[in-house]
């Protein structure tokens, strides 16, 4: 059992198109999810931030915990279909910031993003490259 270090973030997949991002699955015998299927799940929003969660001491089931909550945050949520998982040096690493968030608990913004949709793909990318999927088959629903 693993259990999640000061400084580890998730971003979970919430709706059905959004199951791509996490997905490992090989389609056609090629690997999943592709650095540009995990891009799509770590685009910032209108306002310019990512809204992930620090999983710090939590281990995988702490974690599926944490993003059941977030599905029933989120207003448009159907399902948890898993989480790409990474580190916030690598955010960091590429320029952005991590803002941490008291409410909700353990929520976090990754912010900085360049206005440049050229540039701020780059950084999209360059995330995606760092994080690792972990898909849950079947998703689960919160109760």
């Amino acid at each position: 059992m693993t259990v999640r270090e000061k400084g580890d973030l998730a971003r979970f997949a919430v709706k059905e198109e959004e199951r791509k991002s996490v997905s490992t699955t090989p389609v056609e015998g090629k690997k999943r999810p592709t650095t540009e299927q995990k891009r799509k799940l770590l685009r910032p929003g209108r306002d310019m931030k990512l809204s992930t969660s620090h999983i710090q001491d939590l281990d995988s089931t702490g974690i599926v915990d944490e993003g059941l909550r977030v599905v029933e945050r989120h207003k448009d949520g159907e399902a948890l279909y898993g989480w790409l998982e990474f580190k916030a040096s690598d955010a960091i690493d590429l320029g952005l910031q991590v803002e941490y968030d008291p409410e909700p608990p353990r929520h976090t913004h990754i912010v900085g993003w360049p206005a440049i949709q050229g540039d701020r793909r780059d950084k999209e990318l360059g995330l995606a490259e760092k994080s690792t999927p972990h898909p849950l088959d079947p998703p689960r629903h919160p109760k």
